[in-house]
C-alpha cells in the first residue's frame, strides 16, 4: 500500500485545470516513481479526448450524465478516442446541425457501437439538437467493423 496520497496528483487535474507534470514526481520517494513510471504515458492518452460542448442548462438533461459528472459528449469523446489513438473531439453543433455516422475510412468498432451513438445522440439531445437514425447513422459500418451482437 502506498502510504503518500501525492502521487494521485499526476493522475487528476488542478483546480484552476492545468495538469499536474511529470517534474511533480521528481519530489516523490522512489518507489512511488517506480508504481507511476507505467502510467505516465496512460496519463497522456486520457487527456487527449475533448469535449468542447456544453450542455444546454435549459434542457433537462441531467439523466445523460454519469456518477461522474460527465456529460454525454464528454463520455462519447472517451470512446471515440479508444479507437483513434487516444484523440477524439466532440464539437458543438450549430443550428440545424446533428452528428452523422462515421465515413467508410472513420468506421471502426467505437464508432460503429451503439454505445457511441447513444452517446452521441444523448450528447446533441443535450445541446437542443436532433440527432440522426441508427439505420443512417450505421450505414457505413460494415460487418467486420460492427461490434458483436452482446459483446
Amino acid at each position: 500500500m502506498i502510504r503518500n496520497p501525492a502521487f494521485l496528483r499526476l493522475l487528476i487535474k488542478r483546480q484552476n485545470g492545468s495538469p499536474y507534470t511529470a517534474t511533480t514526481m521528481l519530489f516523490f520517494p522512489w518507489h512511488t516513481w517506480a508504481v507511476l513510471f507505467p502510467l505516465v504515458q496512460f496519463v497522456s492518452l486520457v487527456t487527449s479526448q475533448v469535449a468542447q460542448v456544453a450542455c444546454n442548462t435549459s434542457i433537462d438533461s441531467a439523466w445523460s450524465f454519469n456518477s461522474l459528472n460527465q456529460s454525454p459528449c464528454m463520455v462519447a469523446a472517451y470512446l471515440g478516442g479508444v479507437c483513434n489513438s487516444g484523440n477524439f473531439t466532440v464539437t458543438p453543433l450549430s443550428e440545424g446541425q446533428l452528428y452523422a455516422g462515421p465515413t467508410l475510412e472513420q468506421a471502426n468498432s467505437c464508432r460503429c457501437s451503439s454505445v457511441f451513438y447513444s452517446l452521441i445522440s444523448a450528447c446533441a439531445l443535450c445541446q437542443g439538437r436532433t440527432y440522426e437514425r441508427w439505420s443512417l447513422f450505421d450505414l457505413n459500418c460494415t460487418d467486420s467493423v460492427n461490434v458483436p451482437v452482446g459483446e
